[in-house]
């Protein structure tokens, strides 16, 4: 049961975020995108494991972006 709270909590966080970057005009967009869309389809086919390990990925996704966003707000 924890396999498929983890999956959506990180889809849900890492779909704001890609929003976000669309907003901003950031070109890794697309490659979050991806990451996102595989992440569902792992979920939608059952494959927890999977889309466990893909969200994983995306904690990556989201930590880096919140470090690049602080420093920024340090530069202010």
């Amino acid at each position: 049961m924890a396999l498929p709270v983890v999956a959506n909590l990180i889809e849900a966080s890492s779909q704001r975020l890609l929003a976000s970057m669309i907003a901003d005009g950031d070109v890794r967009s697309v490659d979050l995108k991806r990451s996102i869309d595989a992440l569902v389809a792992a979920r939608d086919a059952g494959k927890w494991e999977d889309a466990v390990g893909i969200a994983d990925e995306l904690v990556a996704w989201l930590h880096v972006t919140d470090a690049v966003d602080e420093a920024d707000d340090g530069n202010d």
